[in-house]
C-alpha cells in the first residue's frame, strides 16, 4: 500500500508527475505546494492554462493519482486542499478540479478534515453551477448541482454544534443555487423532488436566507 510509504514519498510522486521538461508547470506546482501566500498571490495570475496542465498531469499519472486517492497517506489531505485552493479556486483550473475535490473528500472521510473537504467540493461544484447549470439541461451539470447540495448538507451534519461562517455561507449559497436552477426549469422533475425534500423551490430560499443570516451574525 502506498499509504505505508509515507507523506514525503507521496509528495515526491506528485512532483515527479509533472516532471522537469514542463518548466512552467513544474514551477507552478512548486509554488502551489510551498510558496508563501504573498508569493502565490503574484504567481497565480494568468496561469489558467498551466494550472489545467498541472491538474491533468497529477490526475493522469498512475502513481500520483494513487497518492491523491485512498491509497495515499492521510497526511496529504491538507496538502490536497491547498492544491485545490490555489490551482483551482485561485488559478482557475476548474476542468479537473472536481475530480481532485472528490478524491480529497473521499480520503478525508471519517477524519477531522471531512467537513472542510466536503465544503471544498460543494463550493467548487457550486462555482461550476454558476457558469453552466442555469443555461443547460445536461445530466452531468444537474448531477453536480445535486451533489453540491448533498455535500454541503452532510458537512453541516458533521459539524453539529461547531458551525462556522463558511459552513453557513456555503450551504446558503448552494440552497439558493439549487432553488434558482429549479425555478428556471433546467432541473428535471425527479431531481427537483430529491433536492426539495419538502415544499417548493420558492420555499428553498427561506433556509438559504437563514443560513446567510447566521453567517452574518457569527461574523460580527
Amino acid at each position: 500500500m502506498l499509504r505505508l510509504c509515507g507523506h514525503w514519498s507521496a509528495h515526491w510522486a506528485l512532483l515527479c508527475a509533472v516532471g522537469t521538461p514542463h518548466r512552467h508547470q513544474s514551477a507552478l506546482l512548486l509554488n502551489a505546494l510551498h510558496a508563501s501566500d504573498e508569493t502565490w498571490n503574484t504567481a497565480k495570475f494568468g496561469q489558467v492554462e498551466h494550472a489545467e496542465c498541472v491538474m491533468s498531469e497529477l490526475l493522469e499519472h498512475k502513481l500520483s493519482l494513487r497518492c491523491l486517492g485512498d491509497d495515499g497517506p492521510l497526511s496529504l489531505v491538507q496538502l490536497q486542499r491547498s492544491l485545490l485552493r490555489r490551482l483551482v479556486f485561485d488559478a482557475g483550473a476548474l476542468k479537473n478540479g472536481v475530480r481532485l475535490a472528490r478524491l480529497t473528500a473521499a480520503k478525508a472521510a471519517r477524519t477531522s478534515h471531512e467537513a472542510e473537504a466536503l465544503l471544498d467540493l460543494a463550493d467548487l461544484l457550486n462555482l461550476r453551477a454558476y457558469t453552466r447549470t442555469y443555461i443547460t439541461r445536461k445530466a452531468r451539470a444537474i448531477a453536480e448541482m445535486e451533489e453540491a447540495l448533498s455535500a454541503s448538507k452532510r458537512a453541516k451534519q458533521l459539524c453539529n454544534q461547531s458551525l462556522s461562517v463558511r459552513m453557513h455561507t456555503s450551504l446558503g449559497r448552494t440552497l439558493a443555487s439549487a432553488a434558482h436552477s429549479i425555478l428556471l426549469g433546467v432541473v428535471d422533475d425527479d431531481t427537483a423532488r430529491n433536492m426539495l425534500a419538502n415544499g417548493s423551490a420558492r420555499d428553498m430560499f427561506r433556509p438559504a436566507l437563514a443560513e446567510h443570516q447566521d453567517a452574518a451574525a457569527m461574523a460580527r
